[in-house]
């Protein structure tokens, strides 16, 4: 029971008028009755002994001693008095001279005991002797009067609690019970519990009076609500048909753009092939080289567009694997080398991480942020040096990784720092900024850092170079089974590797047949996939190079072949080469059975290193 509810009070009320109602009729007033008795009692013997002290000393002298038999008839018209006692005082020794009622004489168990009695004395002075009278009430007498009083108050008491129990017991039922039970409805209401019938009484008072607005109440409500899910369930419909119609919108965008994504690097892969073979074939051709460097840098530029298109559309979708850190640095440095042809720009990658430290992370997207900032880094030096540098401890379970990422380049002015990241921004904008670029690498970076829980921190001084670095806090993972596999070995010193591709397009054909002739492979070519089928189950190949979309039967219906034919050897290493780009499909194709996937356009180098691999 709550202290500050009705039902408490009510008690607490009650319980306090029984506690002084009791103390009034069981203590206070029977007390104040008893004193008050005892005092009529004492005024009673004190009148009755002054009166029987006068007829005393009046008998004495008119010596009439027969008016002292009136103090018997005194006696008996008082109630309250139950016996007078004349003493003589003889030599200073008071002796009993006459005992009234007579009887009370011939008693021999009558004495004056103060405890039986209540006594009052008066003098008596008469010219034969002097003495005084005493008047007594019985005590038992006295006490039985006080315990009639007693027991009327008992009565009066159980009474009153009768009473008092009777009209709690109206006001709960009546007034109490019927509150809890409306605020027990509203609180039904208040929950929502509006269909659910109210357990309320009919009733013409002001209780009947708050049921009454209650159902009201409820009935509003009812309204109220059946009108909100009419409107919740028409703007659900039209929120269903404005997603579909996103959805629809965001299928259309992305099948466009990875249409034009594929139709963009189709070409460039052609465009690519071709001049990185000009300028092998014909040595240093500044038109050339620009030519190549411009395709290269449209590629970024498409590259570029594309994720963030992905991240802002649909989020960044992390693909965490087991990672060896230290092989993951050295295939990095590998990757990267190539931009760094130049002889005034210098590559330095170091790392102090241990052969047996392994991770869970994307390693896709930890190799895309730092490609991104070692190619900013490239880009904006013009001298010096570039340094990559990998630090991991690990502990409890736990690796923190330091990536970092120095140039000796232009710098970044200071008030720039704070904006790098925004999407489509460079530190040097304007009509007259010396680099190119869509200014989303950085953002791209920024992105993907979030995602992994990381942030970039950057400094930079104007004219001495910039330092990007980034923490990244990963779990540490059981090493990987190793595999007796033989460590790559340049292709120039081993036998011919034998190469089926298989593309529909002859430019593509022709340029891979370029670039084999200068990787020492042994290249077959087909021009669908029916027909590359047919040479896999005639020929041994060490590899099968597939692109995927090509006429009448495309990449992913050779791999299910392939896969499916239990006349093919199943350790046959097949990679996908498509213009797709996007990860969701790349993850797909090697979901079906590719051994992996490259993307076009791809370099000589890119294919040496890929075939490496194998």
């Amino acid at each position: 029971m709550l202290a500050s509810s009705l039902l408490f009070r009510l008690t607490v009320t009650y319980g306090f008028a029984s506690v002084l109602i009791g103390f009034s009729l069981l203590y206070a007033v029977p007390k104040h009755q008893k004193e008050a008795f005892f005092d009529d009692v004492m005024g009673e013997l004190r009148a009755i002994s002054q009166t029987v002290s006068n007829s005393v000393e009046i008998a004495i002298e008119e010596e009439d001693f027969s008016s002292l038999r009136m103090i018997n008839k005194l006696l008996a018209s008082h109630p309250n008095v139950s016996f007078a006692v004349i003493y003589v005082d003889e030599d200073g020794v008071n002796k009993p001279f006459s005992i009234f009622p007579s009887h009370l004489e011939d008693d021999p168990e009558f004495s004056l005991d103060p405890d039986r009695f209540l006594i009052h004395g008066h003098p008596i002075e008469t010219a034969l002797f002097n003495g005084h009278v005493e008047v007594g009430y019985d005590a038992a007498l006295f006490e039985r009067q006080v315990q009639k009083y007693y027991i009327t108050m008992y009565i009066a008491f159980a009474f009153v609690l009768v009473v008092q129990f009777w009209t709690y017991r109206s006001i709960a039922r009546a007034v109490i019970k019927p509150v809890r039970t409306a605020a027990a409805a509203a609180d039904s209401l208040g929950g929502g519990g509006l269909r659910s019938p109210l357990q309320l009484e009919a009733r013409s008072d002001e209780i009947g009076q708050l049921h009454n607005s209650l159902v009201n109440l409820q009935a509003h409500l009812l309204h109220q609500q059946n009108h909100n899910d009419e409107l919740t369930a028409t703007l659900e419909k039209r929120v269903q048909a404005r997603t579909s119609d996103l959805n629809e919108a965001l299928a259309a965008k992305d099948n466009f753009l990875s249409s034009v994504s594929h139709e963009l690097r189709t070409p460039l892969h052609s465009i690519i092939a071709s001049l990185e073979l000009k300028v092998q074939e014909s040595g240093t051709d500044e038109i050339v080289e620009n030519g190549l460097l411009s395709a290269q840098l449209l590629l970024t530029l498409i590259n570029d567009l594309l994720d963030y298109q992905r991240f802002v559309g649909h989020g960044v979708q992390l693909r965490p694997t087991t990672v060896q850190v230290s092989q993951f640095v050295s295939r990095f440095e590998r990757m990267v080398r190539p931009l760094f042809a130049s002889d005034d720009v210098n590559l330095r990658c170091e790392h102090s991480v241990t052969r047996d430290l392994w991770v869970s992370v994307d390693g896709k997207r930890l190799e895309q942020i730092l490609v991104n900032l070692v190619g900013n880094a490239c880009k904006f030096t013009q001298e010096g040096e570039v340094v990559v540098t990998v630090q991991a401890e690990a502990e409890n379970g736990r690796a923190r990784c330091v990536f970092d990422v120095s140039d000796t380049g232009i710098g970044i002015d200071e008030q720039m720092v704070a904006r790098l990241g925004e999407p489509f921004f460079q530190a040097a904008e304007g009509y007259k900024r010396a680099y190119g670029g869509t200014g989303l690498g950085l953002s791209i970076v920024k992105t993907l850092l979030e995602a992994m829980g990381s942030r970039m921190e950057v400094q930079s001084v104007l004219g001495k170079g910039s330092n990007f670095s980034f923490v990244l806090e990963l779990p540490v993972e059981e090493a990987l089974p190793s595999y007796d596999v033989p460590a790559p070995v340049s292709l120039a010193v081993n036998e011919p590797l034998r190469l089926l591709y298989v593309e529909d397009v002859e430019m593509n054909q022709f340029f891979m047949k370029a670039m084999a002739k200068k990787l020492n492979v042994v290249l077959t070519l087909a021009s669908s996939a029916l027909e590359g089928y047919e040479y896999i189950k005639k020929e041994p190949f060490d590899l099968v190079l597939v692109d995927i979309q090509m006429p009448e039967h495309d990449g992913t219906e050779l791999i299910e072949w392939v896969r499916t034919d239990p006349d093919i050897p199943s350790n046959l290493v097949v990679y996908a080469f498509t213009a797709h780009a996007e990860q969701e499909r790349l993850d797909y194709f090697g979901s079906i059975g590719f051994d992996r996937v490259l993307t076009k356009p791809l370099s000589k180098e890119g294919l040496r290193v890929a075939l490496e691999e194998v």
